[in-house]
């Protein structure tokens, strides 16, 4: 089976983002044993699981994008009641087997949990589920610095309907992961537990302001404390940057006391006169602080790029080339292309319904959708799924990008005129590369 370097690079982005530093790795899963490697992951690692040569296991990122629930004896832990307890439904889980699955029938289940419809924090999700899951004798992940083998590695399939492990290709899993509905923990799990959940308002402003750039939290990593007394403020540049990677709070803490053990260059008094006790308890008050300020409304970088999507330059002309003169369906197109650009290496792209509602009015979507048809933009429909459970998936068309996706500060963009505005240049050349209207036009770029 040939794995290409673009699917490594996007079960990578998903599972085991190459930049969490540590990971380990099992070549024999009946001794049980890890070997662990404090250093980046590499795309050879990935593709090493996914031929299955060995398993990779990763720690957690803050934000809990997979769930996994590890039962290591069905007949003492029937899966059906751990399901039931969760309120589990069948769109919104597999059931995968477990590389113990043959010789002792040991199951993973695989969920993409949520709270109020965002993304949840790992502290959050453990608080609420793992004591439901821990009273049936299961066992939750991720959790802690614990690690957690990657899914699709070697004796590791989604089960059909009859408990057979199906042989899919790393392209098809992620397909079909995707198509998994979020399970909302808000809905299903009714007991208070977390303290975190006054961090989850039912609005969030996912577009906080964070004043913390990529490349100065680079640079200070790189060169250390660069004058005296600015320790504080750079422990606090490197937390907001770490949690902008989704660092867990424990590894960004690790990471900021060996930053700083490292590259103080006595410029801080408290380490010139031996204090490190004061300053490690000063570095774990402000990961604390950076991480209950920012949960739940600004995202890590992966996180909100995924929930947003992303766009290139190729995408915006390509979307008013076939929409030249008509702003709403030059919008939803673009809103369309920056969906499907997150998800391009699936054989098929899986759009549900509420997807659909939000690129076009749940009247207008389906006329819409036989636009696209005709325009060529989709190309195949997928009619093998299931009503009420499954949406049709769809093979679509865009253009082969050159140019790195639309950012700001590594950040997807999320309003249509900068999109327009940074692929074109001024709004005059928007205007007529996308012949709009005076009326549009003075909505778009004259209304303060």
């Amino acid at each position: 089976m040939t794995i290409t370097d673009d699917t490594v690079d996007k079960f990578a982005g998903l599972f085991a983002p190459y930049y969490l530093n540590n990971y380990g790795i099992q070549f024999d899963y009946d001794s049980h044993k890890w070997y662990y490697r404090h250093r980046n992951m590499c795309c050879h690692l990935v593709k090493g699981h996914l031929t299955g040569n060995f398993w990779i296991g990763v720690p957690s990122t803050w934000y809990t994008h997979f769930g996994y629930i590890d039962i290591d004896n069905p007949l003492s832990t029937p899966v059906d009641h751990v399901l039931e307890l969760l309120r589990l439904d069948d769109s919104e889980h597999y059931k995968m087997s477990s590389p113990g699955f043959s010789k002792e029938g040991k199951i993973h289940i695989i969920y993409k949990p949520q709270y109020k419809f965002n993304d949840i924090t790992r502290k959050l999700y453990h608080d609420m589920i793992n004591p439901l899951v821990k009273s049936t004798g299961a066992q939750l992940f991720p959790q802690g610095n614990r690690i957690m083998r990657l899914p699709r590695g070697r004796n590791q399939s989604i089960l059909d309907e009859n408990g057979i492990p199906l042989d899919q290709s790393p392209e098809e899993f992620m397909f079909w992961i995707d198509k998994l509905d979020y399970y909302e923990t808000s809905e299903k799990i009714t007991h208070q537990t977390s303290f975190l959940r006054e961090l989850y308002s039912d609005t969030t402003d996912p577009f906080s302001e964070c004043t913390v750039t990529i490349d100065d939290a680079r640079m200070l990593e790189k060169i250390g404390l660069f004058h005296d007394s600015s320790r504080h403020n750079a422990c606090l540049t490197l937390a907001i940057y770490y949690y902008r990677l989704d660092y867990s709070p424990e590894k960004s803490i690790r990471k900021l006391k060996k930053w700083l053990r490292k590259k103080h260059f006595n410029r801080s008094k408290q380490i010139n006169k031996g204090r490190w006790w004061f300053v490690d308890n000063e570095i774990e008050d402000i990961v604390s602080w950076v991480y209950e300020k920012y949960s739940g409304s600004f995202l890590p970088d992966s996180t909100h790029n995924f929930k947003y999507g992303l766009a290139t330059p190729e995408d915006v002309q390509h979307a008013v080339s076939l929409y030249r003169g008509d702003w709403i369906n030059i919008k939803r197109t673009i809103a369309l292309f920056k969906y499907c650009r997150m998800r391009r290496f699936f054989p098929w792209i899986y759009i549900p319904v509420s997807v659909w509602d939000k690129i076009a009015s749940h009247k207008l979507y389906i006329d819409y959708q036989n636009d696209l048809l005709k325009n060529s933009v989709i190309t195949n429909v997928r009619t093998d799924y299931h009503a009420g459970r499954y949406s049709k998936s769809f093979k679509i068309t865009q253009p082969r990008s050159v140019s790195p996706p639309i950012a700001d500060d590594n950040r997807a963009v999320t309003n249509v005129t900068t999109l327009l505005l940074r692929t074109f240049g001024t709004p005059r050349e928007v205007v007529n590369a996308a012949q709009l209207d005076k009326v549009t036009a003075w909505r778009l770029f004259n209304r303060s």
